[in-house]
């Protein structure tokens, strides 16, 4: 039975199958609309100076959690990568040498 708000919007479909059909395509877009979110947070996301630097690994751990709740998958190349570029500007040297590192490495 639908509460009295949905009863006021599906009231005028006429079979069960146009309203199943109208709460996929709602729900849908809430699920894509939600991932949009979630991947835009984690293209924002930068490290500052100023900021412990293990509270920001954490931040971006959540983040890729986040990611991995949404079904959202990233290979793990570009993962490492975004990440690397995250590093504040005084870790230009550091960045340099992770680049051109060969070995594979995990976060």
């Amino acid at each position: 039975m639908l509460s009295n708000d949905l009863f006021d919007v599906y009231a005028s479909y006429k079979n069960a199958k146009d309203i199943w059909d109208s709460l996929i395509l709602k729900y849908t877009v809430e699920d894509i609309l939600r991932q949009r979110f979630v991947i835009a947070n984690y293209y924002r996301w930068e490290m500052i100076e100023s900021k412990d630097i293990k509270i920001q690994i954490n931040e971006y751990h959540k983040l890729i959690e986040d990611i991995k709740t949404e079904s959202i998958t990233l290979l793990d190349e570009f993962v490492f990568e975004l990440l690397i570029e995250k590093l504040p500007q005084s870790w230009m040297d550091y960045k340099q040498q992770l680049k051109h590192i060969h070995k594979q490495m995990s976060l």
